[in-house]
């Protein structure tokens, strides 16, 4: 576990430094209705990944090493650029797409595929290498969407994360490498990070498209390298994603009231 403390702490403070650094040096719009983009956070996790990547398992002959970090590191760019371009634009559904297809492909690339799957009655199937690919872009792509759904609830999209996080104390079925450990303690400790900024700086504010598309793309890669997909999915993931949906059509719904209401005329 001292791997994921490790991954932990480096990555909150290198998030933490990148809150810090973004209030220091780069002044704020005199316009306050205008958006100025400050990915802290994805760029801590991007950091804290590639330096523990860098430090890689070293004399830890007792752990597997897994994919490398370095890795998920090149995948993670053009997810980064896609959410960046959309802060500072508008959103384009067609820009996530295709960079989380291609980050998909390069972390297979890099070894993070899902080379078989366990069947009930079947047993292990092997996917070859067509399957693999083709799974781990839909896994991919199931985990970032659904993170990028609840992100418009943060502290939801955050504790889910956590929660993915923490899967290498929790008492389930995980696979104990180094990259699995050190990439769920970058999880942690980049949001951590990111709260003890914001602390810092006495301000609260939603997460960047670009944070979100990172967070999710990270978990994503997380659970290709940790714990059952199964369990990901039916216990974490999708529960809470209902419950997103739900507030927010509730949300919706409340606002189209508040529309019909202020637009009735007055007696």
């Amino acid at each position: 576990m001292s791997i994921a403390m490790t991954g932990l702490v480096v990555t909150l403070l290198l998030t933490t430094a990148m809150e810090l650094i973004d209030r220091l040096f780069f002044p704020r719009p005199v316009d306050r209705r205008s958006h100025w983009p400050r990915p802290a956070l994805a760029c801590g996790l991007i950091l804290g990944a590639g330096a523990m990547g860098a430090i890689g398992p070293g004399g830890r002959g007792s752990v597997e090493s897994g994919p490398s970090l370095l890795w998920l590191v090149i995948a993670a760019i053009p997810v980064f650029a896609a959410g960046l371009k959309t802060d500072y634009t508008r959103p384009a559904t067609r820009r996530h797409f295709w960079a989380t297809i291609l980050g998909a492909v390069v972390l297979v690339i890099g070894g993070f595929g899902i080379p078989h799957l366990g069947v009930p009655g079947m047993g292990t199937v092997f996917l070859g290498t067509f399957g693999m690919l083709a799974l781990t872009v839909a896994w991919t792509f199931i985990v970032v969407g659904i993170l990028e759904l609840c992100s418009l609830l943060p502290l939801l999209s955050g504790f889910i994360a956590i929660l993915i996080g923490l899967s290498v104390w929790l008492p389930i079925d995980v696979r104990v490498t180094y990259s699995g450990l050190a990439l769920s303690g970058c999880l942690v400790g980049g949001l951590l990070g990111h709260a003890l900024g914001q602390l810092l700086k006495a301000e609260s504010r939603s997460p960047e498209k670009a944070d979100a598309l990172v967070l999710g793309f990270f978990c994503a890669a997380a659970t290709l390298t940790t714990f059952l997909k199964s369990v990901t999915l039916a216990g974490v993931i999708l529960p809470f994603a209902v419950i997103t949906i739900i507030v927010i059509l509730v949300g919706m719904r409340s606002f189209e009231r508040s529309l019909l209401l202020r637009a009735s005329p007055r007696e």
